[in-house]
């Protein structure tokens, strides 16, 4: 079943972020390992290295401690981020999503058009992946 998220809690470097978060997607993969043998009839699968890759759209905000500060100083670098889909206590219905050792390649603090809310997707790539609900 879908699931509606109004609000997605978001901390970036121990940085909370969640009044400038437009969208967040975490997307977990396993590289697909090829265990076919010659007596196999068909091709045969197995799950290899883990990938998470956390893709978060803001609102560009300049002020201290806000977005752009925050992100530029991030380049380069790994960091942890805490997700929690909904506000509120975390619980089993609202798990906290913890990526430690993200790595943020490149981040644009220019993004934007005439007349529109200066946006910007920021990509993380890598590290290890928590989920707790407690």
């Amino acid at each position: 079943m879908a699931q509606y998220i109004p609000m997605t809690q978001v901390t970036v470097n121990s940085v909370n972020l969640d009044d400038r978060v437009v969208s967040c997607v975490l997307t977990k993969t396993k590289e697909s390992q090829d265990v076919t043998t010659q007596a196999d009839t068909a091709r045969k699968f197995q799950g290899g290295l883990e990938s998470i890759t956390v893709d978060i759209e803001f609102q560009l905000d300049q002020a201290a401690g806000e977005t752009t500060a925050t992100l530029e100083a991030l380049v380069g670098t790994t960091t942890t981020l805490i997700m929690i889909p909904n506000l509120g206590a975390v619980s089993a219905t609202n798990r906290r999503y913890t990526v430690t050792g993200a790595f943020l390649e490149s981040f644009s603090s220019i993004d934007g058009g005439l007349g529109s809310i200066a946006t910007t997707t920021a990509q993380w790539t890598g590290g290890t992946l928590a989920i707790a609900s407690t």
